[in-house]
């Protein structure tokens, strides 16, 4: 029983079986491990590009959304950097003007959520000494 294969002879078809389910359980932790590194560098290149991607984002978005509008625009013949310029101004100006309707409005919640946070926490001091109670008995 002591046969011995050469580098040139076929591989007995047991063997094979066994060598090819060991090969796939490498190739699938190899796979994952660098779909992992992957995500990561992805993730990590990202963040570092937060700076130039976030207001590409922002410009194909606006673009997507005053496409309409432009096209519209340039049928009643005002010219398209014309037209696009007005469009960016009227956008700023709402922007603007929603920031600075909800900046008292905010202020004033923000002056009350110190209030509300000890009020919901007096009433639900009953609740959390009950939990307790529960976790005493438990341990025991």
């Amino acid at each position: 029983m002591n046969q011995t294969y050469s580098i040139h002879d076929p591989v007995p078809p047991q063997d094979a079986a066994r060598m090819e389910q060991r090969v796939e359980d490498h190739l699938t932790v190899h796979s994952r491990a660098l779909t992992g590194l992957f995500l990561l560098a992805v993730l990590y290149t990202l963040h570092l590009g937060q700076v130039i991607f976030l207001p590409m984002a922002i410009a194909c978005l606006l673009a997507v959304l005053f496409a309409p509008l432009l096209r519209r625009l340039k049928q009643w013949h005002v010219p398209e950097p014309l037209g696009a310029a007005v469009l960016l101004a009227l956008f700023v100006t709402g922007l603007v003007y929603g920031v600075l309707r909800l900046a008292e409005p905010a202020a004033e919640w923000s002056t009350r959520v110190p209030i509300a946070l000890r009020t919901v926490e007096y009433k639900i001091q009953a609740v959390k000494k009950s939990m307790q109670d529960v976790t005493k008995a438990t341990e025991l």
